[in-house]
């Protein structure tokens, strides 16, 4: 339950190596940003009843690569506690390993105003990704491990892959294929293929979503919610936020 995307905060990975080199005392860089999604959908299914979302980020970037931010997104799950948000927080590091970007990471998925009886939604997760870049296509691997899914799920393990291609400076078409496996749960593949246009203070994203989960897999949640939807989100970048030291 959980989907901040990397690739959306490329821009500052592009351009604060560059700012760090410009100003040696330059402590770090914030990048607040703000999105609407038509549905908030994570490995192919709907986490907002296939109703929009608002969510927000804020990305920490520092000279010596590593990172942290927080994600927080409305979410809908029909359950009897109402849960209506969940907030992602995460922290990381970037080697560059003979061109390929290596990244671990950890982030803790919380839903602070879950009242539902029983075990927790809440969980903690560890991420190692690789990235590569050959022209204008971009390619990335990662697989991730959760001791302890939501609502005592058991252990859960993601394998993703991720390319990307530049069809031009402000137009990217992108696929993913992956697959979920959880000890007391469905497993499943999931897929995403579309593409985006960035400018340079918003972008909008087009994908076509889908999970192989028959509609009786779905649990608690209504069968429609892993069917297959075409989602639209619409991102803006805020004004970064440049740290110095001494400041």
């Amino acid at each position: 339950m959980t989907a901040y995307n990397i690739a959306r905060l490329s821009a500052v990975l592009a351009l604060a190596p560059l700012a760090a080199r410009a100003d040696p005392l330059l402590s770090g860089v914030l990048a607040p940003q703000v999105m609407i999604t038509s549905d908030y959908r994570f490995d192919g299914v709907s986490e907002s009843a296939e109703h929009p979302a608002i969510q927000g980020s804020l990305y920490w970037w520092r000279p010596d690569r590593t990172y942290a931010g927080i994600f927080v997104t409305q979410v809908d799950f029909r359950d009897p506690g109402k849960t209506s948000y969940e907030v992602d927080y995460y922290v990381g590091h970037h080697f560059n390993l003979k061109g390929t970007e290596l990244t671990p990471e950890a982030m803790y998925t919380a839903f602070p105003d879950n009242r539902t009886w029983g075990p927790t939604y809440d969980f903690w997760q560890l991420k190692l990704k690789a990235r590569r870049k050959a022209g204008k296509l971009a390619y990335q691997g990662e697989v991730s491990w959760v001791p302890e899914a939501s609502y005592h799920a058991g252990t859960n393990w993601r394998l993703a892959g991720l390319a990307e291609y530049q069809l031009t400076p402000r137009v990217t078409l992108a696929a993913k294929l992956g697959e979920v496996w959880t000890h007391r749960g469905s497993d499943r593949l999931f897929y995403e293929v579309g593409g985006k246009v960035s400018g340079k203070t918003a972008a909008f994203e087009l994908k076509y979503m889908g999970t192989d989960l028959k509609p009786a897999q779905c649990g608690y949640l209504r069968n429609d919610w892993c069917s297959p939807a075409v989602v639209g989100t619409l991102t803006f970048n805020l004004p970064y936020i440049t740290l110095r030291r001494g400041s």
